[in-house]
């Protein structure tokens, strides 16, 4: 993988009457990441115009260490812990620039 230009995409299918919670959870996590984690340089909570269950977080990362670092890191356990909840399926995918 590339040392710069980490992008990751996570896409979420979530129930109708979970939206709403999982928009508000989410909406924290965005202001820690961007606050609190070395090397977040973008975080973007989307919902899809053709899926109507569909929302797609997107993220990009300094570099890889800086991903791998907020994934693994123990203030995340709260967020997964409210999130997980709400989540019919998710799906996880990394990107870099090319």
């Amino acid at each position: 993988m590339s040392a710069e230009n980490i992008y990751l995409i996570m896409t979420y299918e979530v129930a109708p009457e979970n939206h709403s919670a999982f928009v508000t959870a989410f909406n924290k996590l965005i202001v820690k990441s961007l606050t609190e984690d070395d090397g977040c340089m973008w975080y973007s909570m989307t919902k899809s115009t053709e899926t109507e269950n569909t929302f797609k977080l997107i993220e990009r990362w300094r570099d890889q260490a800086s991903l791998d670092a907020h994934s693994t890191s123990p203030s995340m356990d709260p967020y997964r812990a409210e999130i997980g909840p709400l989540v019919g399926t998710a799906h996880k995918e990394v990107l870099t620039a090319v």
